[in-house]
């Protein structure tokens, strides 16, 4: 049974929270280089002694804030992140077609709910470790479905490119235009893009 978090443990999830929100403003408007432990305490609201009761540097906050940036994708399936891995991997071949309402559903809504940090991953790709993120969905993720489906090996990282980058081409122009259109409009590009035979 979860034990209930205590006042001080409380202090501290809201403390750090604070931190990784005043990251991810803040990589919106410059370069990860160039952001200050000065710059996050202020707009965070907290002094550089609480920074530095939470973090060494600025390192550990930035691999912080994206632990919580990916925990939290995972919040939208309603799965932990290993559960979703292994439904991958044990799933049926015809259960696997993930450029599909059902999966791209929740995914969207994730980004629509967390624009900035979008924006953000955009603006600032090695900052926000985006190659890691789509290194741990090539391997997790479309790796499996990719041997479930029997593509040879030497073809599989072309197949992966093509619907990655494809998929997240158009999720940055949708991103660009502040997730303006619904999500059900940018679900039946993707759809009509790498499945032009679909319904």
């Amino acid at each position: 049974m979860t034990q209930p978090m205590n006042k001080s443990q409380s202090k501290y999830f809201h403390t750090a929270q604070l931190m990784d929100e005043a990251l991810i403003y803040l990589l919106e408007v410059k370069a990860y280089e160039y952001i200050t432990v000065k710059e996050i305490c202020e707009k965070a609201g907290v002094n550089r002694s609480t920074f530095y009761l939470h973090y060494e540097g600025m390192t550990d906050l930035l691999t912080e804030t994206m632990a919580a940036v990916n925990k939290k994708l995972f919040t939208y399936y309603q799965m932990e992140a290993a559960e979703f891995i292994n439904q991958i991997q044990t799933s049926k071949a015809n259960d696997l077609i993930i450029i599909n309402e059902e999966f791209l559903t929740p995914y969207l809504r994730y980004v629509k709910d967390n624009q900035k940090i979008f924006y953000a991953s955009v603006k600032n790709p090695s900052a926000m470790q985006t190659d890691l993120h789509f290194r741990n969905i090539k391997k997790y993720i479309m790796e499996p479905i990719m041997d479930k489906f029997q593509i040879p090996k030497d073809e599989q990282h072309y197949w992966i490119a093509f619907y990655m980058h494809g998929v997240n081409a158009i999720i940055n122009e949708w991103i660009s235009n502040e997730c303006d259109d619904e999500p059900k409009q940018v679900i039946n590009a993707i759809i009509h893009c790498v499945r032009p035979h679909a319904a």
